[in-house]
């Protein structure tokens, strides 16, 4: 349920919620370039641990309500890409890319209400494989004819869907790294 929507059958009294989408991710790649125009990359991303949470008092039923909840979830991502790549110059070339990945997220759940009555507890967890859409766009300096460093945007489009205990999720992922060409 929408975090507004409860708010509303909750006023009067006090909410207050966060949200922690900024995780450290790690992304391995490996590819095959057929020109200097085209190539064909595969990769494996670790795409870090999202939390969301929230706790409140509802005052207005006379049994002095308390709320706590926190979601959290892990996604794990699979993909193929075709890249076209723009050579600058010798050392410099942008490039943009399009594929379609392969995640595994897994969410977990828990929430905690009391009053002056009782105690409740809910914990669930949940895991969702599906394949989405996902565009990026880079830009790449050489080193030498084996090294380079590269810089990317990749935005991933439907790693999970909201579904009964999952969390909609589209995720912007931004990489420095270092290539090396065999």
């Amino acid at each position: 349920q929408d975090i507004n929507e409860f708010s509303a059958y909750a006023v009067p009294g006090s909410f207050s919620s966060y949200l922690d989408d900024n995780d450290v991710g790690l992304k391995l790649a490996a590819g095959y370039r057929f020109n200097d125009y085209f190539a064909l990359e595969g990769s494996y991303s670790y795409l870090g641990k999202t939390k969301f949470g929230f706790s409140g008092v509802e005052g207005g039923s006379g049994y002095g309500l308390s709320v706590a909840a926190e979601a959290s979830m892990t996604a794990h991502v699979m993909a193929v890409d075709a890249v076209g790549i723009y050579p600058l110059n010798d050392q410099l070339e942008v490039f943009a890319k399009a594929g379609l990945g392969l995640s595994c997220v897994s969410t977990e759940m828990g929430a905690v209400v009391l009053n002056n009555r009782y105690v409740g507890a809910v914990n669930d967890s949940d895991s969702d494989v599906r394949v989405f859409p996902k565009i990026g766009v880079g830009v790449e300096w050489k080193l030498d004819s084996q090294w380079a460093i590269r810089a990317e945007y990749e935005r991933l489009f439907g790693v999970s869907k909201e579904t009964e205990g999952s969390i909609d999720a589209d995720y912007d992922m931004f990489s420095v790294g270092v290539k090396y060409c065999f």
